[in-house]
């Protein structure tokens, strides 16, 4: 990954895949739209980390986990 965003939102979309979960139904379970998630998840644009905490909360990983090495 170039950006921690990108390696960010690559861990939450990685997570949320593997939960079964679609971007409408993750959006929905952290307060968020899904064009929120969608940008997200592609590293573009701002990513509020409330938001950011929310979804790994709900995925079940640590925020560790979707940052860079």
């Amino acid at each position: 990954m170039s950006t921690t965003l990108e390696s960010v939102g690559a861990a939450i979309r990685l997570a949320r895949e593997a939960k079964g979960l679609t971007q409408e139904e993750l959006a929905q379970q952290i307060g968020t739209s899904r064009y929120w998630l969608l940008r997200a998840e592609r590293g573009a644009g701002r990513m509020e980390l409330d938001l950011v905490l929310r979804a790994c909360r709900v995925l079940g990983i640590e925020v560790r986990f979707t940052l860079p090495d």
